[in-house]
Parts: structure tokens; C-alpha cells; sequence
């Protein structure tokens, strides 16, 4: 469920958010609505989509991938465990009543060296060697 959130005057003043285009800038701000009250979100491009830009069909899966992978090359997001954090969420937005994260413990968890952290699966030579060991 999105939730209001606020956007601070200096956001439009950043100089890291400067280098995004409008659209992501724009999904930047969705993944802030989207996300529960400590700022964990699911990593899911198609969901992403649905919900971000419902209406654009120039937008696809493939269009959001990039998207995430820009945000994180610029550290404004961080991918573990198949779920999303924004690192200064709780630094930025006051939450009134807030629910404590579902999400957190998933991607707090030590993940798997061998797990493709975008998808939650596992690269066929890691599974090789497990058999072969």
C-alpha cells in the first residue's frame, strides 16, 4: 500500500539527484511511497512497474532493471535478499505511527555468495559444485 510521504525543497537541489533523468528521479520518489515506514521494499520490476508507471507503456520490466541499477550505482539504493532499502529513509521522512518493517529481517539475513541477488537464484556453477561436493 503506498503511503504520503513528504519531499524536502533541497531534494530539487541535490546535485547526486541533479545527475538523474526526470523519470528516475520520478520512480525515486515512488520507491519512497511504496515503501514501508523504515524503507524496505520488495526488488520485483514487474510490481515496480504496475505500480510506479501504470500508464506509460514505454516503461517496461527492462526499463525499471535500469532504473534500480542506476539508483544503486549512485548508492541512493541498496539491493540484499531480493528486497530494496533506501539507506536515509528514516533520516529524511517522519513516519506518524509507524509499522514496524516485515522486510527487514530478509534483508538483514547473511545471503548465499552463489544467489543472484536480483533474481533469489542460484547460478548453475554454484549448484555444480554442491553436487560435485
Amino acid at each position: 500500500m503506498a503511503r504520503m510521504r513528504i519531499i524536502k525543497p533541497e531534494f530539487f537541489d541535490d546535485v547526486k539527484v541533479a545527475k538523474l533523468v526526470f523519470r528516475e528521479r520520478l520512480f525515486y520518489i515512488a520507491l519512497w511511497l511504496l515503501s514501508d515506514d523504515e524503507g524496505y521494499l520488495k526488488n520485483d520490476c514487474r510490481w515496480l512497474k504496475i505500480k510506479c508507471f501504470p500508464y506509460d507503456d514505454e516503461i517496461n520490466e527492462k526499463t525499471i532493471r535500469c532504473f534500480v541499477n542506476k539508483l544503486v550505482s549512485r548508492k541512493f539504493i541498496v539491493i540484499k535478499n531480493g528486497i530494496i532499502n533506501i539507506p536515509n529513509f528514516l533520516k529524511h521522512q517522519r513516519v506518524s505511527h509507524p509499522t514496524p518493517s516485515k522486510l527487514v529481517e530478509i534483508f538483514e539475513k547473511a545471503c548465499d555468495p552463489c544467489e543472484d541477488q536480483e533474481t533469489g537464484k542460484f547460478s548453475r556453477e554454484c549448484i555444480s559444485k554442491a553436487l560435485e561436493g
